[in-house]
């Protein structure tokens, strides 16, 4: 079979070129302030793992953190932080770019420093070894520092997670085309499957997904169709219950702070504080 590891780093370059606007940064912005439980990050030092789009590390910059560094595996992805650094913090000796993997223990200890806040995103599920990457980057928190984490959630529920495992390796393996149509399927299935769910309540069930389409760059000022490729082409996958991941963090040495769990097989988001 083809490759069947996603491009991340193409996916969100995409991203920049069509989608970004200084609304969907304030989006960003909004919901790093809201996960973290912080108005501002002065004084803080910020460490984005697979820092994708590099949209987070701009908008901790924009709360006021005091250094950002970003890194990331995919090339295209560090390019798109360098991006937006030349664009709106050039000279900025704030914000530093790192093109490195989490699972090199060695190159993690020789070019990265422990942060106050280390933020890593529906990211560490995608390297191909999920617990070592949530180790390593758990030591480079600061004590009493934050971890914003976000992990696939296991579900056996409907479409189980062992099947999207499946779903999406055949989607790398597949020609542009059968791409085009597991996307339009995909899309169609989160506007109608939602509201097939409640059939008494369809009409009004089926407007409420049609404006979380429209307004979806509300969630952290992500947009629509990027996050459909995402979804269906995020390979490698692994995913946990919210107790596996809290149950791992207590043995790091952590505190569990806030959880925002989800009911299918989208993201749990954790925020943990080092003891």
């Amino acid at each position: 079979m083809k490759n069947t590891s996603f491009s991340f780093g193409r996916n969100w370059q995409e991203f920049l070129k069509k989608y970004y606007s200084e609304e969907r940064l304030g989006e960003a912005v909004k919901s790093l302030s809201e996960i973290t439980g912080l108005e501002s990050l002065a004084d803080q030092t910020f460490l984005d793992i697979g820092s994708g789009s590099g949209l987070f590390s701009l908008g901790a910059l924009k709360l006021g953190a005091s250094r950002v560094v970003s890194f990331d595996v995919d090339p295209d992805s560090v390019a798109c932080a360098r991006f937006l650094k030349d664009k709106f913090y050039k000279d900025d000796l704030r914000w530093e770019i790192k093109h490195g993997s989490i699972l090199d223990k060695n190159w993690i200890r020789q070019s990265i420093e422990p942060a106050d806040i280390v933020y890593s995103w529906g990211v560490l599920h995608h390297t191909g070894q999920m617990w070592p990457a949530i180790e390593n980057a758990a030591g480079l928190v600061k004590p009493g520092g934050l971890f914003v984490i976000a992990i696939y959630n296991k579900n056996e529920k409907f479409i189980s997670s062992r099947a999207w495992w499946h779903i999406k390796r055949f989607y790398n393996a597949a020609p542009g085309f059968v791409k085009r149509i597991m996307e339009a399927l995909y899309a169609v299935l989160i506007v109608f499957g939602h509201a097939i769910k409640r059939p008494l309540k369809f009409s009004s069930r089926l407007r409420e997904q049609i404006n979380y389409v429209r307004n979806y760059k509300s969630c952290r000022g992500m947009n629509f169709w990027s996050d459909v490729k995402d979804w269906l082409g995020g390979f490698p996958y692994e995913y946990a219950t919210c107790d596996e991941i809290t149950k791992f963090f207590k043995k790091l040495g952590f505190e569990e702070s806030r959880v925002w769990s989800n009911d299918g097989t989208g993201c749990n988001q954790f925020l943990f504080v080092k003891k």
